[in-house]
């Protein structure tokens, strides 16, 4: 059976196509400092012809808070609703290359439309923390956290494929079948049946 790479490629041109709110080397340490960075900065929403627009709550489906230095991000819907004018509908949300720890259940469950998650490049040390996630099993379909602690998991792909089973691609490769089948064994080992 032949991987699926499209996938990927059209949920980015399908999302790429339209304003894409960018917070990246924001030098951001929290969610206020995204409103007062947002304040500050008018180049901040730029549409699909790179031009800067005044800054309003946006209709963007993609926010990148990535190379920030976030630790936390239990206020992220609160950013969410001052930023967005429609949240849960935001498709593309890159959080990577910050100092992120833990992603509480709370922040992810209003995201219903949320494809893709980028949280590689921080400092998730807990498997158990991944749990939380599973709130996204039905909308995720790409999901990264390559360069965190975890990493260092036993089975770490096979363990992320059982909690995040709808999930086509972990850390920009495409999860096959095969790889479905031993995290289905893993975890029925795991279990002892």
């Amino acid at each position: 059976m032949k991987p699926k790479k499209h996938i990927t490629s059209k949920i980015k041109a399908s999302l790429t196509k339209e304003e894409v709110l960018d917070f990246s080397f924001c030098a951001i340490k929290d969610m206020e400092h995204v409103l007062e960075t947002m304040s500050n900065k008018e180049d901040v929403i730029a549409d699909e012809d790179n031009q800067p627009r005044k800054l309003e709550k946006s209709h963007s489906r993609s926010l990148l808070l990535n190379n920030n230095a976030l630790v936390e991000i239990v206020h992220l819907p609160i950013t969410l609703s001052a930023v967005l004018v429609n949240p849960c509908l935001l498709a593309w949300l890159d959080l990577s290359f910050n100092r992120i720890m833990l992603l509480p259940k709370e922040v992810f469950q209003p995201l219903t439309s949320l494809k893709i998650l980028y949280l590689h490049g921080n400092n998730i040390d807990r498997i158990e923390t991944v749990y939380n996630l599973r709130v996204l099993n039905r909308s995720l379909l790409k999901l990264t956290l390559h360069g965190n602690p975890i990493k260092d998991v036993k089975n770490y792909r096979l363990v992320l494929i059982s909690i995040m089973n709808q999930v086509k691609e972990i850390d920009f490769s495409v999860v096959s079948e095969t790889e479905r089948t031993m995290s289905s064994a893993l975890i029925k080992s795991r279990k002892g049946t």
